[in-house]
């Protein structure tokens, strides 16, 4: 007996059903590609928030990007693993009158992709 898969079934009614058409929606299609391939390393806002704050100052203090963005410090923590991961920001321990302060700051590639994210964005709007 062949198993029923229910996401077929919604693909193909999805299919037959042309959201854009029924509503009368002018969406052109690179709009639509464009949302389809977000940048989702940088569009959560804390990672985008930390990247704006790091492209606008050479570095930041980790307790101090905590405050600007407004968030914990294990979120914070777990954004900034994503974003060192994909190799757009620097984080270094550095002593500080006899203290270990976490300096976070944005890499060439960093500066370059949210560069881009906000060239698209800016694309988006000139369009509507």
């Amino acid at each position: 007996m062949a198993s029923y898969n229910l996401a077929d079934k919604y693909k193909i009614q999805f299919a037959q059903f042309n959201e854009f058409s029924y509503y009368n929606l002018d969406i052109s299609s690179d709009i639509s590609s464009w949302i389809k391939n977000l940048e989702k390393k940088i569009h959560e806002p804390c990672r985008f928030g930390t990247l704006f704050v790091l492209y606008k100052n050479k570095e930041v203090s980790f307790s101090l990007l905590k405050k600007i963005i407004s968030t914990t410090s294990g979120n914070l923590n777990r954004h900034l693993f994503v974003l060192r991961k994909e190799g757009l920001i620097d984080k270094q321990k550095r002593l500080l009158n006899s203290k270990f302060i976490t300096w976070i700051s944005i890499t060439q590639k960093g500066k370059e992709d949210l560069e881009k994210y906000i060239k698209n964005f800016q694309s988006i709007f000139e369009e509507i």
